[in-house]
């Protein structure tokens, strides 16, 4: 009886309806990312591509309604470019601030921590040049 009903309320829904509602699911499943650990699957870019599907949005629409250029747009999906504040700010706004600009910056930063924390290439390369270091016993 639950499932017809829920099926029946779910063909009542408007378009617009459902993708509020998938909207605010995105909202809720990016929250409790945020409280876990870090998963390189799921990424600024794969939250933002997401987010284009639950609009049923192309790039290039998308692109011109936060005014940005569809290139940029496409290397945020891909991750080959950072999100810089004015891009997660219209995202926020874009949203109706359904999904705030923090979360859109954490998501950013969680991936970014992960590197930092991990990449002990970068570490190698960076220790030339670094001299004299502390000699601490912790």
């Amino acid at each position: 009886d639950l499932a017809a009903a829920r099926k029946k309320s779910q063909a009542a829904m408007t378009e617009e309806q459902k993708i509020e509602l998938d909207v605010f699911q995105l909202r809720f499943q990016l929250e409790d990312y945020l409280k876990g650990d870090y998963n390189p699957a799921l990424n600024f870019g794969y939250f933002l591509e997401r987010y284009l599907k639950i609009l049923n949005k192309k790039k290039k629409e998308f692109a011109a309604e936060i005014q940005i250029h569809e290139t940029l747009l496409s290397h945020l999906i891909s991750n080959r470019r950072e999100p810089n504040e004015s891009i997660i700010i219209r995202l926020e706004l874009h949203s109706n601030k359904v999904i705030p600009a923090i979360y859109w910056y954490k998501l950013a930063e969680k991936g970014k921590e992960y590197h930092i924390r991990t990449d002990n290439s970068l570490r190698e390369k960076e220790s030339p040049f670094v001299t004299h270091r502390l000699q601490l016993t912790y």
